[in-house]
Formats: structure tokens, sequence, C-alpha cells
């Protein structure tokens, strides 16, 4: 069973190359240029373009300098992406609003959680409370604006 976030990545790979055919580095280039999140590394592209080959969905149109190969999508891959639509319109919401998380300042807050997660051993009570406080008064904050907004509605 794949991995509900695997899944929307997947059709996002098979919309990008129903326009146009792509290697694997020149898909990320895209995903980032089109939905500014981080660009994915190939830990994240190649695996997702094994499996959609393995599936059929796509396959590779040629073979350039060094091995890059240039995918394309399948016909199969096609029907697979029409009778996906809504599953699709959610995987592009979904990477949309990703990129404004991290335009907004989101990746710099998985970073600095990422550091506190790394260093809560050598960090001071003292610390530890005051970051715990910044965390729940954030998480609040948050609740209370999308609260806020769905009041507006």
């Amino acid at each position: 069973m794949m991995k509900e976030k695997a899944k929307k990545m997947h059709l996002i790979i098979l919309n990008m190359l129903r326009n146009e055919e792509l290697h694997g580095y020149g898909i990320a280039e895209r995903m980032e240029e089109i939905y500014g999140i981080k660009k994915p590394g190939s830990s994240v592209i190649y695996p997702l373009l094994a499996r959609l080959k393995e599936e059929g969905l796509i396959d590779i149109a040629r073979e350039e300098k060094r091995d890059k190969k240039i995918y394309r999508i399948t016909g199969r891959g096609i029907k697979y992406l029409r009778s996906r639509k809504n599953e699709l319109k959610e995987a592009e919401k979904m990477m949309r609003n990703a990129g404004k998380f991290y335009r907004m300042g989101g990746e710099e807050l998985i970073d600095a959680l990422h550091e506190l997660m790394k260093n809560m051993e050598e960090i001071g009570e003292r610390e530890m409370k005051e970051a715990e406080n910044v965390i729940k008064e954030a998480a609040l904050k948050i609740k209370l604006l999308l609260l806020r907004g769905e009041m507006n509605e």
C-alpha cells in the first residue's frame, strides 16, 4: 500500500510528465518553480520514478549523456491520472500550501524544532521550560488564527 504523501507525489510527477518529458533533476526543479517548495532531493525523486516505471505509468523516452534518463508518461499513466482528477487537485493544493508554508518561515520553524530535538539532553531545565512555552504558545496562536478564519467565512 502506497503512503498517502508518496501517492500525491506520484500524481504530481505524472501530471508534469503529461506536459513535457523530463529527467529526475528536471522534475525536482519544476516542482520548486511551480509550487515554491524546497527542491526534492534525488533520494525522493528517483525511488518515485522507479515505482512509476515499475507500474507501467511512465517509461524512458531516451537516455542522454552520463546515463541521464528522460522520462515520459505512458498511455496507462494518462488513464491512471484521468481516473484520479480529484486526488490530483488535492495533491496540487497540498504542494501549493507546502510552498506557502515554506515562504512564510515554515522551513526555519522545522529546522529550529529539529535542532531542539537533537539538543534536548544538552539544554538546561530553564531553557527546556522556555522552549515548551514557546511551542505551546505558537500552537495555540495558530489554532486561534484558523478558528478566526473559519468564523469569518
